[in-house]
């Protein structure tokens, strides 16, 4: 027969865990309500990254920065659609990768040309500041920062982005990106 010290221990021990069990959910629910992979997109967004060698967790970190998950956004610039392409940028990747018509508010045509993009801005850039400048203030500010020593040393690597919006959006991107890679432990 069992000693009420040894069951009141063993009750104890199994409190804890059912309190760590809860806890443990609710921040896994409060972490997925923050930073959501829309399931309507999950396949889509696996399937471009495998074709253009991209991380999913930096396509979703973009995604959530540009239209948090909202296909229909439209920004003040013009920029339309998941990954917040603007139209030109889109026409530009369309003909490249072949596609005759898109349209950005399809998730399916906007993250195909949102992730055809950041490929070509990969190819051009080697560090994924440059790249997520590029995607946010366009690639021609960025040649010319990289080009001058108050923002480049080395002419690959960005030590300072001169407009705030830009190296706010690139440290937001990295943060999120950091998180939807802790997500993956959960």
């Amino acid at each position: 027969m069992q000693s009420t010290k040894s069951l009141g221990k063993k009750l104890k021990i199994f409190a804890v865990i059912i309190a760590a069990i809860a806890i443990g959910l609710f921040v896994a629910l409060f972490y997925y309500s923050l930073y959501p992979r829309n399931y309507d997109v999950v396949s889509t967004v696996k399937e471009n990254c495998e074709t253009f060698s991209l991380n999913e967790n930096l396509v979703f970190s973009i995604i959530k920065c540009e239209s948090g998950f909202d296909p229909a956004a439209v920004s003040d610039s013009g920029a339309v659609g998941l990954m917040q392409l603007m139209p030109e940028t889109a026409a530009f990747i369309a003909e490249k990768v072949g596609l005759k018509a898109f349209d950005l508010t399809n998730p399916k045509d906007n993250l195909l040309l949102g992730c055809a993009y950041l490929r070509y801005l990969f190819d051009k850039f080697s560090t994924v500041n440059a790249v997520l400048a590029a995607y946010n203030a366009g690639e021609g500010r960025v040649v010319r920062w990289l080009a001058d020593q108050n923002y480049s040393d080395d002419g690959k690597n960005l030590k300072a982005i001169p407009i705030k919006e830009t190296a706010v959006y690139v440290k937001r991107v990295r943060f999120y990106s950091s998180v939807y890679k802790f997500s993956d432990i959960l």
